[in-house]
């Protein structure tokens, strides 16, 4: 079988080094189907001028196929985020048409029968029209104490992904072992995601004197998920229309993108100065975890962010602003509906859907390392390949994963991050230690 890992070549946002960390995971799939494949597989990765030797120099027994930043832009677009957003939408055959063009000058006359791509690439069934596609980022969790959880999605990313064409999960009713995943979820992840009660008093100083508090989870701004799919093409205009909507006596906690500040300081300053209700939580992110802030949300809001999916399992509220993946656990669309939205009984088939998430979406990227996931997740999607609704129900209708044993690697991967941070701890204690003795002599 001839794969083919697509990392997008053009560079965002003026970062040309960005995507290394896609160029290491091409050499980890590559790598773990070599070694488990027996010689099944044949690899090429396309990356664009600026990762070429970066990932000669990380991927083995691949071949790499450059394709220059300068043959798409601007002879397709006049930016790349232009670029990204029309590849995305696909909406217009004549442009994917010549996407497809250009791309065919570098690949060549190899045929592919699976592509793994790290961003969108619907031109792809024009180059080969039998190939399958597996998409690929990163699914429900990221951070301790969770497991990092990815996605191998035939469907596509975001708005297109495979969670909003699943029209009947609202009404998934998990099995008994999938309870006992989320049953083991709840009572041991969330509460290690607990805020202690210091990072709870610094918030409890910050939201005392509102009655509600909005978390708005922002996207990485200039980036095609977040402009493809938000009502709003500014983070400036996205946070000015939630403190024009908001009433006075609901708290706005804006959590900027982990990567990017999101908002200029002469942006934050003038809402802090105008909005008694505007709080921006990059001022106090290295004192509290990220958790904290959606413990303490009475309404969850964003465009693309996980953050959605962790306020399902935190039965927190959601607001989607514009259509993405989240679309189906929308309570609203709007932030001049938060205060309705905050008073909603939520149903208990929303959180249940979880189960299916987790079961056949979320793969835990070190379970994906150890077990044959990978392969078989290439082999449904061979099998699946038309694209048809039918065959993403014959892609998932299995879970990946033995359901008793996922739960068993959840609960095993808590107990390592546990020991994890004692560690840290003690080491902290020891260096403490030691620079008194120091001091001393």
């Amino acid at each position: 079988m001839n794969i083919l890992f697509y990392v997008l070549p053009v560079v965002e946002r003026q970062e040309p080094r960005h995507k290394t960390s896609w160029v290491e995971k091409v050499g980890a799939y590559a790598d773990l189907l070599s070694k488990s494949g027996a010689g099944r597989y044949r690899f090429a990765c396309a990356v664009g001028d600026t990762l070429y030797d970066y990932a000669r120099s990380k991927i083995k027994n691949c071949e790499i196929i450059r394709i220059p930043h300068s043959a798409i832009i601007p002879a397709l677009a006049k930016n790349a985020l232009e670029y990204t957003i029309k590849v995305h939408q696909a909406g217009d055959a004549v442009f994917l048409h010549r996407v497809a063009e250009a791309h065919a000058k570098f690949l060549g006359r190899e045929k592919y029968d699976l592509c793994i791509s790290f961003t969108s690439v619907p031109f792809m069934k024009e180059l080969y029209p039998d190939i399958a596609v597996l998409h690929t980022e990163t699914a429900v969790f990221r951070k301790p104490p969770f497991p990092h959880t990815v996605y191998l999605d035939p469907a596509g990313m975001y708005d297109q992904a495979s969670l909003p064409r699943m029209e009947n999960l609202a009404a998934y009713a998990p099995s008994a072992a999938e309870e006992k995943l989320l049953a083991a979820i709840q009572d041991h992840h969330m509460p290690a995601a607990r805020p202690d009660s210091g990072q709870q008093a610094i918030l409890g100083a910050i939201t005392k004197g509102f009655r509600k508090t909005v978390l708005l989870a922002l996207d990485l701004p200039n980036h095609y998920p977040f402009n493809s799919c938000s009502a709003f093409d500014d983070p400036y205009d996205l946070v000015l229309n939630a403190l024009e909507s908001l009433p006075e006596n609901f708290l706005l906690i804006v959590a900027p993108h982990p990567k990017l500040s999101t908002l200029s300081g002469d942006a934050i300053a003038y809402f802090s100065g105008k909005y008694k209700n505007f709080y921006w939580g990059e001022r106090i992110a290295r004192k509290i975890s990220s958790y904290t802030f959606l413990f303490n949300a009475d309404v969850v809001a964003t465009v693309t962010s996980t953050v959605g999916l962790h306020a399902v399992l935190w039965e927190k509220p959601l607001i989607v602003l514009g259509k993405s993946q989240l679309n189906g656990y929308a309570q609203s669309f709007s932030f001049a509906e938060a205060e309705a939205a905050a008073a909603l009984r939520l149903p208990a088939s929303r959180r249940k859907s979880l189960a299916w998430v987790l079961t056949r979406y979320a793969i835990p990227v070190d379970l994906l390392y150890q077990a044959d996931i990978l392969e078989r997740c290439i082999n449904r999607a061979v099998q699946c390949r038309s694209g048809q609704k039918n065959d993403l129900a014959a892609y998932y209708a299995e879970p990946f994963y033995d359901v008793d044993g996922l739960t068993d690697f959840y609960l095993q991967d808590l107990v390592r991050y546990r020991k994890k941070t004692l560690l840290k701890k003690l080491n902290v204690v020891k260096t403490a230690k030691d620079f008194i003795r120091y001091k001393l002599k």
